[in-house]
């Protein structure tokens, strides 16, 4: 399993209010314009935030043993009264030295039995 917690407003410093009815996906490479499957790729974020992708064929030997997966959000999946942010800008307060990545990340390999949470500081596995 794969689950992504979804924001909307910050309610503090490095806090953020969840957001339900995000739609985000699964794609197979950071080019592609299509989820990997339409329904096992494809979550929406629940009441806490939380867009959970049960990813089946993981045991040894699966179709999905060991792949990795980059997750963003659908072109049409922000909430109604919401907007996309496509881009993440890193870097000092000032914006200068700054760096706007496309706001996407990519799974560790996934493996059976195993759960992949984005709210670590890196996706890692439990």
């Amino acid at each position: 399993m794969v689950t992504v917690r979804t924001g909307g407003d910050r309610t503090a410093a490095q806090a953020v209010a969840p957001l339900a009815g995000v739609r985000l996906g699964l794609y197979a490479d950071e080019a592609s314009d299509v989820p990997v499957d339409p329904g096992w790729g494809v979550c929406v974020a629940d009441a806490d935030g939380d867009c959970s992708f049960v990813v089946p064929d993981t045991a040894d030997g699966g179709a999905n043993a060991g792949a990795r997966f980059w997750v963003r959000q659908l072109p049409d999946g922000v909430p109604a009264g919401w907007f996309a942010n496509p881009v993440l800008r890193t870097g000092p307060g000032s914006g200068s030295d700054s760096i706007a990545s496309v706001y996407t990340f990519r799974t560790p390999a996934l493996a059976a039995g195993r759960t992949y949470a984005s709210t670590e500081p890196a996706p890692t596995a439990s």
